[in-house]
């Protein structure tokens, strides 16, 4: 059952083309119970999300399904995904499963990107950069790096900015000046501005990450201090001793740690204005169109909607690797149910859209056959060649042919 909200309507299904295999792995992450949620699921809360792992006798075994709604309601939510980690599984086990294959791809000439998606207070900020009691995947991934180029004579260099308001800002730098995102003759993508700093140890990468958590200096300041919300990323460059003379791009592994889903709809708890919300919710749609556009080979990706898919383009296309890591909260959340909903979307191939598209084609098309008697064969345009290239996303549109309008008149006759 998909989630519809208004925004829903915003989120743009490119044309669907041919698929071989999908480019992003799209993953599910639990978040674990804060202090007072655990003295609350002591008593009173049950279980919200469950994740059902299919059986091999299934059409696609290596998928799991999530599914919200209390144990006693009528009514629950399901979504599919490569795979959902659950609240006892911590960054340790996400990390030996997912980020560490990756490592050996960007070591063999790849980029990897590893992105957190999800809604406010769902843990994104735990999985990347972690806490003090439970690693960050970026940190492991930094540890795992240093310990396999120790004796490769290769350096390890990191860059740390900040997309606020479609506005990327360097946090290594003190003056936090603004990236500018260019584009060369050839094509490639070039960052001009970004600041690198080369790392020799974990405690060293520590004491360059603070900056994540340093506010943007570019931000005006107002009389209430008011938290600013903005995408934060880790950029890590694997260079040789070609690549620091800079005849050869160094490979990349990014790490980006969203900027919360809000429904733009309600006030924001820590006084976000409404465009300030649009504006993060946009870049959150362009995001997810990327993804979608890659899992279904789209001859054209929209890089372009969003800064920092255009920032991350070189790392995103051709055979690079993402992992979309969408974090769930454990309790109650709206928002939520909407983040599982569109990466469910984009977790489909084109081949999976099209099967589904087709389905609801028939459907349509038999229910408006009873109603104008019209039989099937009369019904055109309803094959599966002709599905290609229509909107699949938007639940309130069909997918069939207009329908003529019929008229009643009602005539007195005077007695």
């Amino acid at each position: 059952m998909a989630l519809s909200t208004p925004d829903s309507n915003r989120f743009k299904l490119p044309i669907a083309g041919p698929r071989i295999s999908r480019r992003v792995r799209i993953v599910g992450k639990i978040r674990g119970f804060t202090d007072q949620e655990s003295e609350i699921s002591g008593r009173d809360l049950k279980p919200w999300v469950t994740v059902c792992r299919h059986k091999e006798s299934d059409s696609d075994p290596e998928k799991v399904t999530i599914s919200f709604g209390d144990e006693g309601s009528s009514r629950k939510d399901r979504y599919e995904l490569d795979n959902c980690y659950e609240q006892d599984e911590d960054n340790a086990v996400v990390f030996s499963r997912e980020v560490k294959p990756l490592i050996a791809e960007v070591l063999s000439g790849r980029n990897a990107s590893i992105i957190a998606y999800g809604a406010r207070g769902s843990g994104k900020t735990q999985t990347i950069q972690g806490s003090v009691d439970n690693e960050g995947l970026a940190a492991m991934a930094i540890a795992e790096i240093l310990s396999q180029t120790k004796d490769a004579q290769k350096a390890v260099l990191v860059s740390f900015y900040e997309v606020f308001q479609d506005h990327v800002y360097d946090l290594l730098d003190p003056n936090h000046p603004e990236v500018q995102v260019l584009e060369d003759s050839q094509g490639k993508i070039k960052l001009k501005g970004l600041s690198k700093a080369a790392v020799d140890s974990i405690s060293h990468f520590h004491d360059l990450s603070a900056c994540l958590a340093a506010p943007c200096y570019s931000v005006p300041k107002t009389p209430i201090q008011i938290l600013k919300r903005s995408h934060k990323g880790l950029m890590i460059h694997i260079a040789s001793a070609d690549d620091i003379q800079g005849s050869k791009c160094p490979n990349a592994m990014n790490f980006v740690d969203l900027a919360g889903y809000e429904d733009s709809r309600r006030s924001s708890k820590d006084g976000i204005t409404l465009t300030e919300s649009a504006r993060i919710n946009k870049s959150l749609y362009g995001i997810m169109n990327v993804v979608y556009a890659l899992n279904t080979n789209e001859k054209r990706v929209p890089y372009r909607e969003s800064k920092l898919t255009r920032m991350l383009q070189e790392s995103l296309g051709g055979s690079n690797h993402v992992l979309l890591l969408t974090c769930l909260n454990p309790i109650l959340c709206q928002d939520t149910l909407y983040v599982a909903s569109l990466a469910s979307r984009s977790c489909q191939s084109a081949g999976q859209i099209l099967t589904s598209s087709t389905m609801k084609s028939k459907k349509h098309t038999n229910q408006q056959a009873r109603l104008v008697g019209t039989p099937l064969s009369g019904k055109k345009n309803n094959s599966a060649s002709n599905l290609i290239g229509r909107k699949l996303f938007s639940d309130r549109k069909t997918i069939i042919s207009k329908q003529v309008p019929v008229h009643c008149f009602l005539v007195l006759i005077p007695i």
